[in-house]
């Protein structure tokens, strides 16, 4: 893994030095023609534009409306940008494949580019755009001048926090979110607690995991996702105790060992079927509690990959019983213990019912910009009907891409009809030894702080 500092994506606009407006405490990094382009996307073909649309029929990405929003039009990474992660074959190979240059199987198998993460047109500038966008928002995150309250940046076209240092995985053919973290890293104070990042995607933060483990001084990594014991759920790691896991960061060579015998970086969180909003807020606030109460108490930053493949009705997710409160409740608790001390980053990630996944992450936009209650009150309601004013796909009519969001053509995830949450036991309350494995699995990290 090359762990150097990556280069920003750009060099700042000449708006005073700054990329973004003075005053701004909220970014959102969007353009269309980056929708146009993270459209192709296999796994979610179209998806980009869809949510953005949606935000933008709800004012959520206009400044004129909010004074303290920017609206950061995403560049793309540098190639030496990408080298803070990536190995440059695999680039090289991007490369090859963007040039139209025929590539050998054996080597589209090596570097992950079959079966799930095929090649495809303008992949290329998807790889480049969803990681220059993820380190432009951790760059308005940390460009000065330091502001009273902490930024939030939000970045919706990343996330991809399966992908290797050599290979595509899981629909990721980029981490940017290992190259935003490096960003942070770099232009935060290395005397203040570790960068926390928070995973909620239905599917284990892999990745991610991979990229800091070892380096439990600045990088905490918990994943909440589901893992079936008898495997067959993607990737097919993240149990709480894993000891190949703790193998390999004995093994892994750069870290900041040496290590004490109980101590790690990384939390996972399993949870069974039928997740429900309950059962998650529960579990999550309940170890972002625990690692405020032991210590934890001013991260250099949070980012979030908040994953949409949990929400009831997802096609490739199918395990949990979500709906878009669950996400808003664990942003406003995080907000709670950190908000005040760090900055927060706030990227996308899976979420395959596309009308959903737009639904939820203008909740969380709305929820960014400070628009709402926990309860659901405020300027977006869970009954409200999706704005009329979504335009066609096709632009020329305002009724066409409304149709995606029925038959309830409301603001809310339909959860009806969902099956039972297994991670409860009498009474409706968490499980016992759910709660218990996950306060093993925090105090293992505690060690780590003291």
């Amino acid at each position: 893994m090359h762990m150097t500092a990556p280069e920003t994506a750009s060099n700042p606009p000449a708006d005073g030095g700054s990329i973004h407006a003075r005053g701004a405490s909220v970014a959102i990094v969007w353009s269309p023609q980056a929708s146009r382009i993270h459209d192709h996307l296999p796994s979610n073909l179209g998806r980009s534009t869809l949510v953005h649309t949606l935000l933008s029929s709800l004012g959520l990405v206009v400044p004129e409306t909010h004074p303290h929003l920017k609206v950061i039009a995403p560049l793309p990474a540098t190639p030496s940008g990408l080298l803070g992660f990536h190995d440059p074959k695999y680039l090289h190979l991007i490369g090859q494949l963007a040039k139209g240059i025929p590539v050998p199987d054996v080597d589209l198998t090596r570097a992950g580019l079959v079966h799930d993460s095929p090649p495809f047109r303008g992949l290329a500038a998807h790889l480049r755009l969803a990681a220059g966008g993820s380190m432009q928002a951790a760059h308005f995150l940390t460009s000065p001048p330091a502001p009273l309250i902490p930024r939030i940046a939000i970045h919706w076209d990343g996330g991809r926090h399966h992908a290797q240092p050599s290979a595509a995985a899981g629909f990721c053919y980029v981490n940017d979110i290992v190259l935003a973290i490096q960003h942070l890293l770099t232009h935060t104070d290395a005397n203040l607690h570790p960068v926390v990042y928070l995973d909620l995607d239905v599917h284990h933060g892999d990745g991610v995991q991979d990229a800091f483990r070892g380096h439990f001084r600045q990088v905490i990594t918990l994943s909440v996702h589901h893992y079936d014991p008898r495997g067959g759920y993607y990737p097919g790691t993240g149990a709480a105790e894993d000891k190949h896991d703790v193998d390999m960061l004995f093994a892994m060579p750069g870290g900041d060992g040496p290590w004490p015998s109980s101590c790690k970086n990384w939390i996972n969180v399993p949870l069974d079927r039928g997740c429900s909003d309950s059962t998650f807020v529960t579990v999550v606030s309940h170890v972002i509690s625990r690692l405020h109460t032991g210590g934890l108490t001013h991260p250099r930053a949070v980012v979030i990959q908040c994953g949409m493949d949990g929400l009831a009705g997802d096609p490739k997710g199918k395990v949990w019983n979500l709906s878009e409160q669950a996400y808003v409740r664990v942003l406003a608790h995080v907000r709670k213990v950190w908000g005040a001390v760090s900055p927060v980053l706030l990227l996308g990630g899976g979420g395959y019912h596309h009308a959903n996944t737009a639904r939820a992450w203008a909740w969380m936009t709305a929820a960014a910009l400070e628009l709402w209650d926990v309860r659901g009150n405020g300027e977006l309601s869970g009954k409200e009907l999706v704005p009329e004013t979504v335009p066609h796909e096709d632009g020329n009519s305002d009724e066409g891409i409304l149709e995606v969001f029925g038959p309830l053509f409301e603001m809310a995830v339909d959860v009806k009809g969902t099956v039972r949450d297994r991670n409860v036991g009498e009474g409706g309350k968490v499980k016992v030894s759910v709660m218990r494995g996950v306060e093993r699995a925090v105090d293992s990290v505690l060690g780590s702080l003291n």
